[in-house]
């Protein structure tokens, strides 16, 4: 039978057995674990927020007339920011269904991200007639002519054309890739500790959860 310091917390010495101590211990050291998830959260949060916004921003000013699905972008950036703040608090409350939302919530924004990049590469390449495309092409020309104006090593403009095109071409790239090999990643990142924090739950005395419970923002 497992020991359960529990009757001698309140010890008039307030000292614990050594087994208590070494119960104390090893939950503090497994949840500190856990609740590494709090802080990837809290910072993906910053970072999502204030790009979610800039990018909606540059979605309603920038390029040629507003662009819907980067508006749909910066506003999807921003709600899973504030998704992120919500996880985190749960996961300092030991909710594992929080890291779950976490999860699910990486998932999404991956799909978001890799759907949009080949969407926009897809509209670049056929030269479809959107508020995006028109924005590239913009740039695309921007940048050629002042390649051409500072005489870049006598390259044609047809040349700086395709260098351009390509470089926003990938760039819409780098989106799909970043879907697929970084929010795919903090998905599993966070399924991972949600097992971590089920098998603390579960494995840890009751007397010591209540105690993380309460204390655990501090960790």
């Amino acid at each position: 039978m497992a020991f359960d310091p529990s009757p001698v917390v309140n010890k008039p010495d307030g000292k614990l057995p050594p087994e208590a101590m070494r119960l104390m211990a090893d939950a503090q050291r497994r949840l500190s674990t856990v609740l590494k998830a709090r802080k990837v959260a809290q910072r993906a949060c910053i970072s999502l927020v204030f790009m979610g916004v800039l990018t909606g921003m540059f979605a309603v000013v920038g390029g040629q007339g507003p662009s819907w699905s980067g508006l749909v972008m910066g506003v999807w950036m921003t709600v899973a920011g504030i998704v992120e703040f919500i996880g985190a608090q749960g996961t300092a409350k030991l909710k594992p269904k929080a890291l779950t939302m976490l999860a699910v919530n990486q998932l999404l924004l991956g799909l978001m991200f890799a759907g949009f990049g080949a969407w926009w590469m897809l509209a670049l390449k056929m030269g479809w007639n959107t508020a995006d495309v028109k924005s590239a092409q913009q740039f695309m020309g921007s940048v050629s002519n002042s390649l051409v104006t500072v005489g870049d090593a006598g390259a044609s403009t047809g040349r700086i054309n395709s260098i351009a095109y390509t470089a926003v071409y990938w760039g819409y790239g780098s989106l799909v890739v970043f879907g697929l090999l970084v929010d795919a990643p903090m998905a599993l990142y966070y399924f991972y500790r949600r097992r971590q924090l089920e098998a603390y739950l579960r494995e840890t005395p009751e007397w010591i959860v209540q105690m993380h419970s309460i204390t655990s923002g501090a960790v």
